[in-house]
């Protein structure tokens, strides 16, 4: 089916909320930056669900990896696409962490982002 707003509720504390059940094309993008340091370090993205307000939990299939190699040329960018089937009252997120390496690391203003296309 076609998704419209009503499907959908970003909440003010990083997360989607999907209203409506489903089956939807979850697609994220990471683009991380080393913020300071000058190691080779990695970036690790994972698209995390949670369930009734239940506690959020990994979707399989869904880490992505970013190599930022030193502060002049660190950037980088993972995409993964998942197809979910979605029930009312689940919430979802993407969470990016240091997977390798010490540098100190950021995400990449207006390069990363979430898309939910329903099906």
């Amino acid at each position: 089916g076609v998704s419209s707003a009503s499907d959908f509720t970003l909440e003010n504390t990083n997360y989607l909320l999907f209203n409506t059940p489903g089956v939807f094309q979850i697609i994220y993008r990471l683009s991380t930056d080393i913020a300071s340091g000058v190691s080779r370090t990695i970036a690790k993205g994972t698209l995390q669900r949670s369930i009734n307000s239940g506690a959020w939990a990994a979707v399989a299939g869904t880490e992505s990896f970013c190599y930022n190699r030193d502060a002049s040329s660190g950037e980088n960018t993972a995409c993964c696409a998942v197809i979910l089937n979605v029930s009312a009252n689940t919430r979802l997120r993407v969470v990016a962490s240091r997977h390798a390496g010490s540098d100190t690391l950021r995400t990449v203003a207006n390069a990363c982002g979430l898309t939910v296309i329903g099906l």
